[in-house]
């Protein structure tokens, strides 16, 4: 049996990327998909409408707010998640590399295989970007069925604020390389 080569560190950065375009890709196709079936059933909402005696139509006031609140309220409790999460993740990773090595390291370059200790900070810093990404796909996902299920194209900005937010995680080797150096010129009793 065959053991498997050790990745290099831009191979695991290339697999990062390859992983937020997928993101990307998928709330896009979500967001269309949602926008095409809510365009296409406006005009069937649009004659519902006229039938109803005026009488029967809720009047515009708080249920026109309910799914708009629902969704900045997810919204913000994500963003809270997004900002709070990574550090989180990206300090036990520095714990459990700091356990393991002793002494200072070097940065990797791209074509370093990344083993030992530093599987730990390349491993948590994908993670975090992760953990990160699928909270903003989850803003957009959600935008896009409260804009199918409400019928307004405003919830759009939802979409928008997840793609903007995974895309902001895009990994590539000098951000992961410059928090591995903020890492390396840190003293161990500060690991975060």
């Amino acid at each position: 049996m065959d053991a498997q080569p050790t990745p290099t560190f831009s191979a695991l950065i290339r697999i990062g990327q390859i992983i937020t375009f997928a993101l990307i890709q998928g709330l896009i196709l979500i967001a269309a998909v949602m926008t095409y079936m809510t365009l296409s059933s406006a005009d069937q909402r649009e004659a519902v409408a006229q039938e109803m005696a005026a009488e029967e139509r809720e009047p515009a006031g708080a249920g026109d707010l309910v799914l708009p609140g629902i969704a900045t309220a997810f919204t913000a409790i994500s963003l809270a998640a997004a900002f709070f999460l990574p550090p989180t993740i990206r300090k036990a990773a520095v714990q459990r590399f700091r356990a393991e090595q002793s002494g200072g390291f070097t940065v990797p370059d791209g074509d370093d295989p990344i083993e030992g200790p530093m599987r730990y900070l390349s491993g948590g810093d994908q993670a975090a970007r992760i953990v990160t990404s699928a909270i903003f796909e989850g803003v957009g996902v959600m935008g896009s069925i409260l804009m199918m299920i409400q019928g307004d194209l405003l919830f759009l900005i939802f979409p928008a604020i997840g793609i903007a937010g995974i895309a902001s995680q895009f990994p590539t080797l000098t951000k992961v390389q410059d928090w591995m150096r903020q890492i390396a010129s840190q003293p161990a009793s500060l690991s975060s």
